[in-house]
């Protein structure tokens, strides 16, 4: 068996490695953070759900989609779980809308309930 030994460059090499590792992982975790913050600020998700569930296009409802999974991350992130458990299931709602599952619309309890525990809804 043959022993490989590192020389000083080989280390200050794979310590560059790593810091430039660490800088693209926080520029991705900066955007992921950053893109949520402006997807649930741009427009009514409302609206967006609405128009998700009326029309049936593939589209709209992925850009709901979008924006419900923004504002879920969102509501995880401040410990918000009654307002993300219904978030997530709305989700759930448009996937099936999406893949033509579900139904042409949504009871209004659900919307009732997202104002209720959801500020941004």
């Amino acid at each position: 068996m043959k022993i490989k030994f590192f020389s000083r460059k080989d280390c200050i090499n794979k310590g560059n490695n790593i810091i430039k590792l660490n800088i693209i992982l926080l520029c991705i975790l900066h955007l992921n953070l950053y893109s949520s913050w402006s997807l649930k600020k741009d427009s009514n998700i409302n609206q967006i759900v609405e128009h998700c569930f009326s029309s049936m296009e593939t589209d709209a409802c992925e850009q709901a989609l979008i924006r419900l999974e923004a504002l879920q991350l969102d509501e995880a992130s401040k410990s918000n779980y009654s307002c993300q458990t219904r978030l997530l299931g709305l989700q759930g709602h448009v996937i099936k809308i999406m893949h033509k599952f579900g139904e042409k619309g949504i009871d209004q309890k659900t919307f009732e309930e997202l104002k209720e525990f959801c500020n941004d809804f």
